[in-house]
Order: C-alpha cells, then structure tokens, then sequence
C-alpha cells in the first residue's frame, strides 16, 4: 500500500511538471505532440526525468527530439539563440549585451562566438576527463589545467590546429577573420593580462553566465550527470571528425593518434557511447 501510494504521488508529480513545462511556463506544445511523446514508451520514461522535460519543453522544434542525445544536442546546439539555460535563466543575447567583467567595454564583453567556443570545445574537454576517470567534481587546478589545453596548448588534434580550423568552419560565421583560433585569441587577449586570469575568467563565464558548472567551495562540478557524459561524448564526436578529415587527406597516421587520443586507454563509458551515435 505505502509502495502503491508513492507511486501514485510520483505519477501526479511527473504530471503536474508535464503541465507546467508544456502549458504554462513555455507557451504550450500542441495536442499532437503531447500525445506522442506520452505514448512513446522511449520518450515518456526519457521524459519522466526532470532535466530532459525541461530541456524538451523549450525545444521550438520537437519532432526531431526523440532520444535524450538528441535533445541534448539540440539544445545545446541548435537551438542556442532561443535557448533558456539550465538551470540558470537568461539567454545568450541577453548574456551578451549584460555580463562584462570588469567594465562596459565592448572588449570585455562575453560574446555568442565566445561562449559557442567554450561550449564546443572548453566545456567537453572538461567533461571527457571526468568521465573517464569516473569523477564527478574536481577541484579549480585540475580545471585550469584542461582549460589551459584548449587555450593555449599547441598540438594537431585540438580546435585551433590547422586541421582544427578547417574542420570545424562554422566558426567563420561567414565574417572574414573569425576561426576557432580567433575566437580563442579574443579569449586570450580580452579575459586577463596573464594566463591564469584568462582561464579563471572562462572557468567563471562556464559557472555563471551559461550555468553549465557548478562551484561547491573548491571544486567544480555539472550541472548534472547526463549533461557530463554529453560534453564528453561532443569531445570524442570532435576528434573523430578530425580523424576522418586527416584520413581524407592522407595523413593516416595522424588519424590514428587522433582517434587514440581518446579512445586508446579505455572503452567509451556506455551513456557516452550511446550520446555519440544519438547526437550522430
């Protein structure tokens, strides 16, 4: 009886979230989709965690969700310009015409290019070092140091390598002089006056102005587990691609280092295997 009434209580409570997320607090889903999300079996028990309706009921386009990696990578995504954050409100053109550092200088202004970067790149470097090594929060050096290897390391297989720039294009935004390597040179030369505070500074935009990581005194943490395993699956989803534009272009061995950069001392952890065929 005690068992039967928690589940009733926790049916309601799933229902009454399904009602405000969708009716009320993001201006409603047609009856259509309700209906088929509720009859889904995958969907409806995708649905029944809180962060996933959340996620799902601020898509604008919810046909094409169907798997949590796919609702993931869409609102991160896809979806950035509409997006409200979780779990902070706020979107991203508020985020840039608002949050400065230090002034209202428009140098110092967090941008969209800047905040896309830290989300393709700085946030699944993090992510994948925690998921391999089954950690959950770390403490500030620790995230230095990954923040460090996206910034201001020098190596073939990250964003700002010359396959780097050429794979991921859509950095250029179609405006002359924007690249992964601008972008994190106007990172570099905007955030501090030394490499410390240019990582402290980024580290801070993760934590307070996207709202992806969160600080308990020391350490450094996501916003949840699932939100992990999705930045570390978009960085194994990276060097992939890498490896394949090297393979295209003859530089087979370096492909292979690529892809052994991620995949040679362990297997992908499942939740990431399957966010990479779902984001896929």
């Amino acid at each position: 009886g005690a068992a039967n009434g928690n589940f009733l209580r926790e049916i309601d409570h799933y229902l009454a979230m399904w009602d405000y997320c969708m009716g009320r607090e993001y201006k409603g889903a047609s009856a259509e989709q309700v209906e088929k999300a509720m009859n889904d079996p995958d969907m409806s028990e995708t649905l029944r965690i809180p962060l996933f309706l959340i996620m799902y009921a601020n898509l604008s386009d919810r046909d094409h969700a169907l798997t949590q990696g796919e609702i993931l990578h869409l609102y991160f995504s896809e979806r950035r310009k509409n997006m409200v954050l979780y779990p902070m409100s706020g979107r991203f053109e508020d985020t840039e015409k608002d949050v400065s550092f230090s002034s209202n200088v428009q140098s110092r202004r967090v941008t969209t290019q800047m905040q896309n970067f830290m989300l393709d790149f700085v946030l699944p470097e993090i992510a994948w070092y925690m998921e391999r090594e089954g950690r959950f929060h770390l403490p500030l050096r620790t995230i230095r140091e990954y923040v460090r290897a996206v910034l201001f390391a020098q190596n073939d297989f990250n964003a700002r390598s010359e396959f780097g720039q050429e794979v991921f294009s859509q950095y250029s935004s179609g405006r002359a002089g924007f690249s992964t390597e601008s972008t994190a040179k106007a990172i570099r030369e905007n955030f501090g006056s030394t490499e410390n505070e240019v990582i402290d500074r980024v580290i801070d935009c993760c934590t307070f102005s996207l709202g992806v990581l969160q600080r308990n005194d020391r350490y450094y943490r996501f916003a949840h587990q699932h939100i992990r395993d999705y930045f570390a699956a978009i960085k194994n989803i990276n060097a992939l691609r890498l490896a394949v534009y090297m393979y295209s272009e003859n530089e087979h061995e370096l492909a292979l280092e690529c892809m052994n950069s991620v995949l040679a001392e362990k297997p992908l952890g499942m939740t990431v295997r399957r966010f990479v065929g779902e984001v896929l």
